[in-house]
């Protein structure tokens, strides 16, 4: 029993429908990135939001001290007056003393947050 040519021809081109369609896979699959890459991607964006994120945290302690050291000084102006005004007035050289401490201090944290 001989084959038939009909018979060659159909199995020719179901074997090349099938090889193009497992090609079209194997190529469309390629596309897409590996889970290694995909990885190494994520650690690389955690990176960079932990690094925003840490600088941004450092922007706002320094807003925040900033505005602590001129309300502060404000204050110690005020007090300075009212005592130049009432040199006699213990408890304001006294509220003085503390605001000009604190604000040394505030002055410290801000030159080290810089």
């Amino acid at each position: 029993m001989k084959p038939n040519k009909s018979k060659i021809i159909s199995a020719i081109t179901i074997g090349g429908i099938v090889l193009a369609f497992i090609t079209g896979i194997l190529t469309f699959d390629g596309r897409y990135a590996k889970i290694s890459q995909v990885e190494a991607g994520d650690k690389q964006v955690e990176k960079r939001v932990a690094l925003t994120l840490e600088s941004f945290e450092k922007q706002m302690d320094k807003k925040f001290e900033a505005q602590r050291y001129q309300s502060l000084t404000d204050r110690y102006y005020q007090l300075k007056s009212i005592v130049n005004k009432n040199p006699n007035d213990q408890e304001s050289k006294q509220d003085l003393e503390d605001v000009k401490k604190e604000r040394d201090e505030s002055k410290k944290k801000l030159d080290d947050v810089k």
